[in-house]
This record gives structure tokens, C-alpha cells and sequence, in this order.
């Protein structure tokens, strides 16, 4: 994740994310959770944020286009298991995006 832009837990930007704390998903169910992005910066946005698929199981839902200085979005991370996923259902979130400075 970019420097600026923090992953939390909860809601009060108290608990980082360490990893995605999916809960046991069979095959042909699919689990979500509420994850908090933050942009840390004090004056400047976060643009192009995307999210980079490093899982084919795992999607992410209500990305910004931009996140403004100091501002926090709930965003939804969905794990659906295939049938041929043989990994945990937990892993990293892979973001990518960039501080508009100007």
C-alpha cells in the first residue's frame, strides 16, 4: 500500500490490518468484511487508488477515485473460494495508488 494510505479494521482507525480476517468459507459461499482505508496526509490526496488482485478468490468493492486529506471510506473485501483455490482463507490486500501533490 502506498505510504499515505493506511488500512485500519475498524471504524476508529485504532486496529491496523495485518491481514484480511476472513472467516471459514466453504466452496460456493463467499465471506466479506468492512476494512477502512485512510489517507494519512495532512494536506494532499490519494488518486488512482486499485486494488491488484494478487488472488483470484479475492475482490474488493467501493474503491475511491480519490480520497481526500485525512479521509476515511469503508471499502468491502469479498473471498469467494473456487474449486480450485487450495490457500487459507486470510492473505494481504494489495492497493496501489498515488499522492497528488500540486
Amino acid at each position: 500500500m502506498a505510504s499515505h494510505l493506511k488500512a485500519y479494521e475498524d471504524k476508529s482507525l485504532s486496529q491496523p490490518l495485518k491481514r484480511l480476517p476472513f472467516t471459514r468459507t466453504e466452496i460456493g459461499d463467499s465471506t466479506d468484511i468492512t476494512i477502512y482505508l485512510h489517507n494519512t496526509s495532512e494536506k494532499w490526496p490519494v488518486l488512482n487508488i486499485v486494488h491488484n488482485q494478487t488472488h483470484p478468490d479475492v475482490t474488493v468493492q467501493g474503491l475511491p477515485q480519490i480520497l481526500n486529506a485525512k479521509q476515511s471510506v469503508p471499502i468491502k473485501v469479498l473471498y469467494r473460494p473456487s474449486l480450485n483455490t487450495d490457500d487459507p482463507s486470510s492473505g494481504f490486500l494489495d492497493i496501489d495508488s498515488e499522492l497528488h501533490i500540486g
